[in-house]
Formats: structure tokens, sequence, C-alpha cells
């Protein structure tokens, strides 16, 4: 290989001589790949008994061409290791480097670690911790098979079913197909193996209607005013997360990691922000400022002002705490309230199909590109172009979602007084 040099000027002026190595393979006119080898100075010059002295130029092309052959075989060994680890890489060993390389990222929520995780351990245990680079097409409809006959297991070790529907099944081959393009972008495989997806009937979209919400709501309230004192503050929690959620669309993880001093009543916005201590990060890293309409500011200024010293989230346990662990018990309680009163439609998500409502009610009223601003939605392929941001007026949507039907007052329930709680 007849080396190649290159001097590049770093962002403090000093100049570094470069030697320019093409990987096997690559194309030809391409530049290849450029490593430092020392800095212009140090080529040109060198250090002797007497002093600094320029080098000759039969010195300078030997010592440029020793350090430039030094990195080849430096590149060449490093080569050869990634070569050797590739043909005898297991996958655990792949799924534990690429979990290590996101969790140093720290761009994914413990969450989404786990839930990679989860999806590694079923694809070991579907068809073994096989060398990486023996992936067969075999593979996809065994591994496919395995997933629908999956069980999904309560904490107290009964099966609740048997078999994942097409949607989480795709949700698993996202993460598969997302480890197989990393293994291929670092050379750990000579192809990029991929899944393919199963095919999803497509479902129509519910959500609820205004009689049914205004069941929903009488259910909750119902439920809270013969509450004892033990179950009051989950079921208390859970109309709260139903008010903000029915009269703004937002996501229950937003609701459910919204502290309080995201409240800002004087300027009328919740302010949506990822809250590391928790472990949430927020939808696409987009921060978000919905409004809150005159009907939700009545309910939150009366709530907010109701809290005690020691409260810091919006569904906080009354002691600093989140009620709820984790999300996913927000929606359990919900469903459970929805069961006790005949309410449950399976078809419909308890807190999604509010989110679905809004959706819904403002794209019909002021048109999709409203729609997505007000719910978050990235994807703005249905309605792009159509409104300039700028000209929103969003708080005008924020009050065109409560339907004339339902109350227009919310019903304030005894949260306590700030005395009373601190007196506890």
């Amino acid at each position: 290989m007849e080396p190649k040099f290159k001097i590049v000027k770093d962002p403090k002026g000093v100049e570094h001589l470069y030697g320019v190595f093409r990987p096997e393979g690559m194309e030809y006119g391409k530049d290849g790949i450029r490593k430092k080898l020392c800095t212009v100075e140090n080529s040109v010059y060198k250090q002797t008994a007497k002093g600094r002295r320029a080098r000759s130029e039969q010195e300078y092309n030997n010592y440029v061409h020793k350090l430039y052959y030094e990195k080849l075989r430096e590149i060449l060994l490093q080569k050869k290791k990634k070569r050797d680890l590739t043909e005898t890489l297991r996958m655990k060993e792949g799924f534990e480097m690429f979990l290590k390389e996101k969790e140093q990222e720290g761009e994914s929520t413990e969450y989404t670690l786990r839930a990679y995780a989860r999806a590694f351990t079923f694809y070991i245990k579907a068809l073994g911790n096989h060398h990486l680079s023996r992936y067969k097409k075999g593979f996809q409809s065994k591994l496919i098979g395995a997933l629908r006959e999956k069980e999904t297991i309560h904490k107290d070790g009964k099966v609740l079913k048997r078999g994942l529907d097409p949607e989480t099944i795709n949700t698993y081959i996202a993460k598969y197909n997302t480890f197989f393009a990393w293994a291929f972008d670092n050379e750990f495989a000579s192809r990029p193996h991929r899944i393919k997806r199963v095919k999803v009937e497509r479902k129509i979209k519910r959500a609820h209607s205004t009689d049914r919400q205004l069941r929903i709501e009488n259910a909750i309230f119902k439920e809270l005013q013969s509450a004892n004192l033990r179950s009051r503050t989950g079921i208390l929690n859970v109309y709260r997360a139903y008010m903000v959620i029915s009269e703004t669309g937002l996501r229950l993880a937003e609701v459910w990691s919204l502290t309080l001093n995201r409240i800002n009543l004087s300027t009328r916005r919740l302010e949506i922000r990822s809250v590391p201590e928790i472990g949430y990060r927020i939808k696409e890293g987009v921060e978000k400022s919905p409004a809150i309409s005159d009907f939700l500011y009545q309910f939150l200024k009366h709530d907010v002002g109701s809290r005690g010293e020691k409260e810091v989230w919006f569904l906080d346990n009354g002691e600093g705490s989140l009620h709820f662990t984790v999300k996913a018990d927000v929606t359990r309680m919900m469903t459970a309230i929805l069961k006790r009163n005949d309410l449950y439609d399976p078809s419909i998500k308890p807190f999604h199909g509010f989110r679905s409502r809004v959706t819904t009610i403002v794209g019909m009223k002021k048109g999709m590109k409203y729609a997505q601003i007000q719910v978050g939605h990235q994807d703005p392929r249905t309605t792009e172009g159509y409104f300039a941001d700028g000209f929103i007026d969003m708080d005008e949507v924020a009050n065109i979602i409560r339907d004339p039907d339902l109350p227009a007052v919310p019903r304030l329930p005894d949260f306590g007084s700030k005395s009373a709680k601190d007196s506890q």
C-alpha cells in the first residue's frame, strides 16, 4: 500500500499529519480512513543532543513512513481481533454488548432497556445462544411461532394468557432488527439480518363518547365519595389523571410524571419535561406546554391549592412520593373502577380512549394540524403543510375540548385542608 498523507489543522490552529488508509473493499475515489500520526512540527524537526534541528528530506520520508506503517499494523491487528470476535461471538454476548452501549449513550430510559432485556432473554430461550454469524433463515418462523405461544404470567405465577397479539410481536421484532442493524454497523455480522414483521389487521380507533365519558366521571366520583381512607388517595389520583387527560389529550406517562411545580396556573400551561429521577424521558425528546382550559383551570386551582407542604407530584401519595410506582398501576386502578361499574370495554383503552377523543374533537373542529400539536404527535404526514404553527392559538383550542353536554363546572372533592394534612 502506497502511503498517503494529509495535513489537518485543529481548532487551536495546530497542524497535524494524518495517514490515510484504505480499508479492504473500499471503493476507489474515496478518501479512506484518516488516523493522526503526529504534529507537522514534529515530522519536520527532530530533537538531538544539540537541540532541535530540521530533518533532511530522506530523514523526513523515513520518519513519516515508519509512523504510517506502525499505524497500519495497529489497524490490521484491530481488524483481525474484530474478525476473530465476529466468528466466535454468541447472541448472549452480543446482546450484553448492545445493552451496555445503549446504557452508556444515556438516550434510553430504564423502561426501554428492560424491554430490550426481556426481548433478548426470550430470543435465547426460543432459539438458543447460537453464534451471531450463524443466524439462519429458518430462525424467523421458529421465533415468531414461539412469540405466538409466549405466556403472559402474573407476578403471583398465574398464567394470564398464552400468545402475544400481532402488534406486540412486531414490537419484539423491531427490537431484534435494531440489534441486528447494530451488529452489522459494528462489523459483528457480515450482512444485516432482518426479521419480517407479521401482518396486523387494521383496527378502527375507538374513543370514549360523550355519554360514556359522563358515566365514567360519575363512577369515579361516586367511588371517591364512598371510599375508605386507605383506598381514597388512589381513587383521587385516578380522578386527577382522568381530569387532565380528558381535557388535554396528554399521554398517561406525561401526567404520571408531572410534578406540581410544572403546573403553571399563572401562564395556564402544563410543562411536560423529562424526569430523570423516575426514569421518565419525554417522547422524541420534545418538550411541550399544553394550554389549560377554563374548566381544567378551575379544577387545578382548587386541587393545587389544597395540597400539603410535603407533596411534590401531581399523583402524590401525600408524603412527597408517587402514589403509583409505575404508570401501569394507574391504568389497573382505572380498569378496576370501570369493571365494578359495568363500564369496561376491552376495545377502548381506559385513558387512551380520552386521548383519542381529544384528537378527534380538535381535528374535527379546528383541523388536524391543531390536533397534532395538541396531543404531541411527531408524525405530520397526514397534516403537514396545512397550517403554520406560529399562527395557531392553542389557548382557544384548550377551551373547545369540553363537550357542552358535560358539566361546565368541575366537581371538587374534599382534598383536605393543608392544616389538616400537616397535623397528621
